[in-house]
């Protein structure tokens, strides 16, 4: 799998940066291994994380059913800023 994040720089008065999850994509190896820049305007940065691998449990087999069936099923994708340098976290699935 792949995660494409956005970072808003200075969203509002009381923020410095927001990150958002754009999209999770199949990722069969096309965009190689490491972080790939899609767009950069000075405003916003959004990045593509390529490299994860989706694991499903079976004891959240219901989780998964209700999230599929809601009519909006969204990815949960975990994101920390990485102590040496927080713009550039990593996100995990």
């Amino acid at each position: 799998m792949a995660v494409v994040m956005a970072r808003d720089t200075q969203p509002n008065r009381w923020e410095d940066w927001r990150h958002s999850l754009v999209d999770v994509l199949v990722d069969e190896g096309q965009w190689g291994e490491q972080p790939l820049v899609l767009r950069d305007d000075g405003r916003q940065r959004q990045m593509l994380y390529p490299g994860f691998t989706l694991s499903l449990h079976r004891d959240e087999a219901e989780g998964y059913h209700l999230n599929l069936s809601s009519g909006s099923p969204v990815w949960f994708v975990m994101w920390r800023p990485r102590e040496e340098d927080p713009l550039k976290p990593s996100p995990s699935l």
